[in-house]
């Protein structure tokens, strides 16, 4: 009796010109959206069928596991909850452990959990503001995340750098050449990443023994002409042997450095640091520690260096012969 209706409803599909296979799958369909509703989905289901259809994006799967992971470690106290049921407190339930801990895992974890709130807001399966959203929400609510949250790695002290040196030079890999090619040109990764690009056919441990050379073509060429110091031929010629202390450094197997200076004219901070390849700030450090000329008082919050004082610098610390 009940096949009855069916047929009189098939029939009646048929004479209206439409396909009750069709009609069927349709039907289908639509009781499976009403028992989805029924049973809101949670987090963890949403978050998985999502991350197998979209992690395929990233090509490094390292990169895919951590989206995994983290999201299976750190929003496991929601993980089977209904996703429109989400609220801030749970967010700062989570974060909170470990914002200050591990602030750049907090930030990543916080990103990936909004980004699937969003998903899920777009797919209809929750509605209102994200309560993962940083931006005029939780940044009201936890505090900035400190860059050094890690704190800085510990400085080595200026007398271990030749025992250091040794030990690096043992060590192979480009890495190591790298380390090592910075250090002794008193520069900074970036610097060493654009010399390494310009000659990239020459072995790292080549151009250390001719850094200078390579210091001045790629470097002092721009910035210390525009300071007005100058650099010598002499100081552009092939590296000979010889051990000489350059303040707080120790390079090994350069030629002596010898800018050229005025002996009367005054030279400004950033000029000295320019000529000198550090920061300003390591100047002031030097000059603490007793090795570095202090600088002359010219006016009430105006110092500058003396070309002569720079030039007895050079001649006793830095071209001279270590003791």
């Amino acid at each position: 009796m009940q096949g009855a209706p069916q047929t009189r409803h098939g029939g009646w599909l048929v004479r209206e010109g439409a396909d009750p296979t069709q009609h069927r799958n349709e039907e289908a369909e639509h009781q499976k959206a009403l028992v989805l509703r029924a049973a809101p989905t949670t987090f963890g289901a949403f978050a998985v069928g999502w991350m197998d259809d979209n992690l395929n994006q990233f090509s490094n799967p390292k990169h895919r596991q951590q989206w995994r992971s983290t999201l299976t470690t750190y929003a496991a106290p929601f993980w089977d909850k209904p996703l429109a049921a989400i609220t801030t407190d749970d967010l700062l339930g989570v974060l909170k452990l470990i914002w200050t801990t591990k602030p750049e895992t907090a930030s990543r974890v916080r990103g990936r959990i909004e980004r699937m709130l969003d998903a899920a807001s777009a797919a209809g399966l929750r509605t209102g503001d994200n309560p993962a959203r940083w931006k005029g929400h939780l940044s009201n609510l936890l505090p900035k995340a400190s860059k050094t949250a890690r704190g800085h790695h510990a400085a080595l002290p200026w007398k271990n750098l030749p025992k250091f040196i040794t030990e690096l030079r043992d060590r192979e890999g480009l890495a190591a050449r790298a380390l090592e090619f910075t250090i002794l040109t008193a520069s900074i990764s970036s610097n060493i990443t654009a010399i390494y690009t310009s000659i990239s056919r020459i072995k790292l441990l080549e151009a250390s023994k001719r850094c200078v050379c390579l210091l001045v073509q790629t470097l002092h060429s721009t910035r210390a002409t525009k300071q007005g110091c100058r650099l010598t031929p002499h100081s552009r010629a092939q590296c000979a042997p010889r051990h000489s202390t350059f303040g707080r450094h120790i390079l090994s197997d350069t030629a002596a450095f010898t800018p050229t200076l005025q002996a009367a004219q005054l030279y400004t901070g950033r000029e000295v640091a320019t000529l000198f390849r550090v920061h300003v700030s390591t100047l002031y450090a030097w000059m603490r520690e007793g090795s570095f000329p202090k600088p002359l008082r010219v006016g009430p919050r105006t110092v500058r260096w003396s070309g002569q004082q720079l030039q007895d610098y050079i001649q006793n610390f830095v071209c001279g012969p270590v003791a």
